[in-house]
């Protein structure tokens, strides 16, 4: 099957420092503002960069489109200048379309998204981006030695909190709106063994109309149809 090209990867044991922590209340209290949500989109800027060993930088930019309703019903739409893909989870019916091929992959997972996207990480060692956005319940899966505040700053008119978390593995740099509406805008993270940077900016709308219909793969006669459960 082919992968994500991009990930989030944020996924740890809280330890017991981290609750009294200032930074981890401000997360807490994000994730919890954001989980009550069962209906809404994203628009995400997504920009990567890889690092080579003699030196060489390849920078990568996404656009991605995201549709969530819960708690079974999942669009993610992605384009960049090399590829144009579309991932449907509809009521445990999970499907990958890439512009220009001739077939689609599909999964059988669970119906609930949550509960959806640990089989497809677990099993299938699939990479789906902004997870930690998908997530009811992502306060429960942070896996951070380290979570600290460091002090505002102003982005798109807005004052945000300024977060670090660090683990063996990875990075992450957080601005969360410091308002009643205390959503993530923007994060940037740093792979440790690889180097690789992301950064991505966040646009919520919760006011978007969303249809049943656009959870639906438009199947055509001429696309091939790849049963991924059998693999």
């Amino acid at each position: 099957m082919k992968k994500i090209i991009y990930t989030l990867g944020i996924f740890i044991i809280l330890t017991s420092s981290l609750f009294s922590s200032e930074g981890f209340n401000i997360l807490k209290k994000s994730f919890n503002y954001t989980k009550g949500f069962t209906k809404y989109s994203l628009h995400v800027l997504t920009e990567e960069k890889e690092i080579q060993e003699d030196g060489k930088i390849f920078t990568f930019k996404y656009i991605s489109e995201i549709k969530i309703d819960r708690p079974s019903k999942l669009l993610i739409e992605t384009k960049s200048d090399t590829l144009e893909r579309k991932i449907y989870l509809n009521k445990g019916k999970y499907k990958i379309f890439d512009k220009g091929n001739d077939f689609y992959e599909e999964l059988n997972t669970p119906i609930n998204i949550d509960d959806a996207l640990d089989k497809i990480f677990n099993h299938y060692d699939i990479k789906e981006p902004l997870a930690a956005l998908i997530y009811s319940d992502m306060l429960k899966r942070l896996k951070f030695d380290k979570v600290k505040f460091l002090g505002t700053k102003k982005i798109k008119n807005k004052v945000c909190n300024k977060l670090y978390l660090k683990n063996k593995d990875m990075e992450i740099y957080l601005l969360i709106s410091k308002s009643k509406k205390p959503l993530i805008l923007r994060y940037a993270t740093k792979d440790l063994k690889t180097n690789k940077e992301t950064a991505v900016d966040i646009s919520w709308d919760f006011s978007k109309k969303i249809e049943d219909s656009d959870f639906i793969f438009p199947e055509r006669d001429s696309l091939r149809r790849i049963d991924l459960n059998q693999k």
